[in-house]
């Protein structure tokens, strides 16, 4: 047990021995299986791993590891990021035998859990896109250099493989046109520039937040809006590189000039930002120096048709992914 690395790093490092000192009283595997750890507090600290580059294809290891032999190798992988999930390490934690300090899951209690399948497509995809997020929380732990940019980076693969399955066949969802659950607000937008509001400022009796394109950009004395609203830029936004933010939440009285796009969700604002993060822009922008998304091109976007408690659990997910991901951060 001591040679499997934990926090699921998916990682062991066997000695070498002669068949005839493993051959009994050893849990037998061979390469393409995955082992997990069954006794507490193993099992909960996450030592898991596939088994692979074995001499001879072939090994051996504790009795208290349990073996799952998928038919693929691919299906391997995914079994290993299921067995990682909350709903999996409670479903085994509340079936757990034994006495305390000495628990353990029982294989007969894994054969009744409800595996999720998707077609195979998606297994791959999945996979593919989980494996570079893996590769870039390496990079976080590793390089505290590249901390922050690493993740903004694994920020944006979240929301890539949640919305965007690498082709046109969304199955999971239906798209509807724009303006089926977005109000656009452009008309409630108005530009000053930097001197006629640093003149405004000096008789300013209250100051309320301007802002453009990609966020606060200033303060001024007067609010136009008052309440929560999505921003996505309209001129100036780094449509064109996937990890940056295009749209933005503001929340309370502002001001808001003509560089964005004002929009309201009809049903979840953040979920509309995450949204709206998440997609290619690069058909929907034009120009050269200064790429511009017209309110015209804003209109053809297509968003999912969900139900709005569908959006609410969706949005749970994806802000506790980014609490995790700003936690690691620092």
């Amino acid at each position: 047990m001591a040679s499997i690395d934990d926090k699921f790093a998916n990682k062991c490092h066997p000695s070498i021995k002669k068949y005839s000192e493993v051959r009994k009283g050893f849990t037998g595997f061979r390469n393409g299986d995955l082992l997990m750890a069954k006794i507490t507090p193993c099992f909960q600290n996450g030592k898991a791993f596939i088994a692979d580059s074995l001499v001879n294809g072939i090994g051996f290891g504790t009795t208290e590891l349990i073996v799952f032999r998928p038919t693929e190798r691919i299906l391997a992988n995914w079994l290993w990021l299921i067995i990682q999930t909350k709903n999996f390490q409670n479903y085994c934690l509340g079936n757990l035998s034994g006495t305390v300090g000495q628990q353990r899951v029982k294989p007969s209690y894994i054969a009744d859990f409800l595996l999720p399948l998707p077609p195979f497509s998606e297994i791959l995809r999945i996979c593919k896109k989980t494996d570079g997020m893996l590769e870039i929380l390496k990079k976080i732990e590793s390089d505290g250099e590249a901390v922050q940019s690493a993740g903004i980076r694994l920020k944006a693969e979240v929301l890539d493989c949640f919305f965007n399955n690498g082709n046109s066949d969304k199955s999971y969802y239906r798209l509807v046109p724009f303006e089926t659950d977005v109000e656009i607000l452009d008309s409630m937008r108005r530009p000053i520039n930097a001197s006629e509001r640093a003149k405004r400022l000096e008789k300013a009796k209250n100051l309320y937040p301007y802002y453009g394109a990609t966020g606060k950009a200033g303060m001024i004395d007067d609010f136009l809006l008052d309440g929560e609203f999505v921003l996505l830029g309209e001129d100036g936004a780094p449509f064109l590189d996937k990890y940056l933010k295009k749209a933005y939440i503001i929340n309370g009285k502002s001001w808001v000039n003509n560089h964005a796009h004002i929009l309201k969700s009809k049903t979840n604002n953040r979920f509309l930002a995450y949204y709206l993060n998440s997609l290619n822009y690069n058909s929907l922008v034009s120009g050269t120096t200064r790429l511009k998304l017209t309110q015209g091109k804003l209109k053809t976007i297509q968003i999912p048709d969900l139900k709005s408690e569908e959006k609410t659990r969706i949005v749970k997910i994806l802000d506790d992914c980014f609490d995790k991901i700003d936690s690691l951060l620092s």
